[in-house]
């Protein structure tokens, strides 16, 4: 478990430089092209996404375990494997999200904005955003659910971008999301049980056990996640 998300940390953060560098020489532009920025204003975007990943997936927790189609259970002996999980994740995920975010949302939306409206150029780059999931939800049935729904996701984060001129949020967004998934879903992926996991009848409403993007309840939640952010992001303009 460990070693695998390692592993995953290292070969996405070795991608994520080699897209930096290929921005270097290709177009000339450094890492803040990518709207990269350590300020208190990127520290705030960023951690309002990830406590917006946190409690959209808890929506999709919460959601599934009252119309019965899952149940949350609680190993108290489970703590230190828990701890190693989040400790791990964080390295991953964040790789992951540094990698995913910079070059849907910090390259490939940047560079089709100069050449198609924003709305359009956030609808191509999300579509492929979506298209880029396939391998990863290939084991689910409804595995056509998951790419719509990432390409959902994607066009909120998208919208996010273009709004705060910033991609600090759906950085944070996109770690928080895929490490509370990490937690809840671990003792299915690698058999190993932390403190608390979410099990799921698998089904298009859920999703797959390890893949809850694969499911209509994601769908649920992507549509107040726009909601959300459209209501937040009010008073920024493009």
């Amino acid at each position: 478990m460990v070693l695998d998300k390692i592993y995953t940390g290292v070969i996405n953060l070795v991608l994520f430089f080699s897209i930096i560098f290929f921005r270097k020489i290709v177009h000339k532009e450094g890492i803040k092209s990518f709207l990269f920025h350590f300020d208190k204003k990127g520290r705030k975007f960023f951690w309002k996404g990830f406590f917006s990943g946190f409690l959209f997936f808890i929506i999709y927790c919460i959601i599934t375990v009252i119309t019965k189609q899952g149940k949350v259970h609680v190993f108290y002996g489970g703590i230190k494997e828990t701890l190693v999980i989040i400790l791990s994740g964080l390295f991953a995920y964040l790789s992951v999200s540094l990698l995913e975010e910079s070059f849907f949302r910090g390259y490939v939306l940047e560079k089709l904005s100069n050449v198609f409206p924003t709305n359009i150029a956030a609808i191509i780059s999300s579509v492929f955003f979506g298209l880029f999931h396939i391998q990863a939800y290939s084991t689910s049935k409804t595995i056509f659910i998951g790419i719509i729904n990432a390409a959902l996701i994607g066009i909120i984060l998208s919208t996010v971008v273009i709004k705060t001129k910033s991609i600090m949020l759906p950085l944070g967004y996109h770690l928080s999301w895929n490490l509370i998934q990490s937690i809840l879903f671990n003792n299915y992926k690698y058999n190993v049980k932390g403190l608390i996991a979410l099990e799921i009848k698998e089904n298009i409403w859920t999703g797959y056990s390890i893949i809850p993007e694969s499911g209509l309840i994601i769908t649920s939640v992507c549509i107040i996640m726009l909601i959300y952010f459209r209501f937040r992001l009010r008073d920024y303009s493009n």
